[in-house]
């Protein structure tokens, strides 16, 4: 950006020196002309006759006189056609020089917009605050792993109790189980025992009853 006003800079300024001098330059010029009328307008009168207050001028001289002031009239218009094309020239470069100007100032302004800037979703947003918000993002994504490890470790230790009661109920079920097993054997063993002793009763009442009809 420094480079390119200081480049514009000496582009005006050797326009302007140029302008400066094709200015002095015609003013010379124009001076020169100006220098021969006066003189010639001086020998025209002091070579002239005197008739009282008049001045008596030969025709020729008169004639002579006038064309360098058409040449001088003439040359100083050419050189007011050629100052205004100088100008008009001057000022078409100027022109283009600002538009040139306005072009790299706007390109400028895009690429410090487009430095400063980032573009997520279609949506312009500063980098600035991309960053922040991504670093608050992060934040909000670890503060949920945290929460999720530790109903993680929670539901790890609740599960790991759980399994050790289900262990300890099993185990006591089991325990219960073959105890009520051995208790019912128990019992029907001392079931089958009082029925044969029934069986046996039932037996010896027989017999006595067929020994008392004997």
């Amino acid at each position: 950006m420094k480079s390119f006003l200081i480049h514009a800079f000496l582009i005006l300024l050797t326009i302007s020196f140029a302008w400066a001098q094709d200015t002095t330059n015609a003013e010379v010029e124009a001076s020169a002309p100006s220098n021969l009328l006066e003189d010639q307008f001086n020998d025209l009168k002091n070579n002239s006759n005197s008739y009282q207050e008049y001045k008596v001028i030969k025709l020729s001289a008169l004639n002579s006189f006038w064309k360098i002031v058409k040449d001088s009239l003439k040359a100083n218009d050419q050189e007011l056609i050629t100052a205004r094309q100088n100008i008009i020239s001057q000022n078409q470069q100027i022109l283009v020089l600002k538009q040139d100007n306005a072009l790299k100032e706007k390109e400028v302004q895009k690429s410090t917009y487009d430095i400063a800037n980032i573009s997520v979703l279609g949506v312009d947003m500063e980098k600035g605050k991309y960053v922040t918000i991504n670093w608050f993002i992060i934040g909000g994504l670890l503060l949920l792993l945290g929460v999720v490890f530790y109903q993680y470790k929670e539901s790890k230790k609740v599960s790991s109790e759980k399994r050790k009661a289900y262990e300890e109920i099993d185990l006591e079920y089991n325990d219960h189980k073959q105890k009520s097993r051995e208790k019912e054997l128990k019992i029907k063993r001392e079931l089958q025992t009082e029925m044969n002793r029934v069986e046996e009763l039932n037996q010896q009442i027989a017999a006595l009853r067929k020994q008392a009809h004997m």
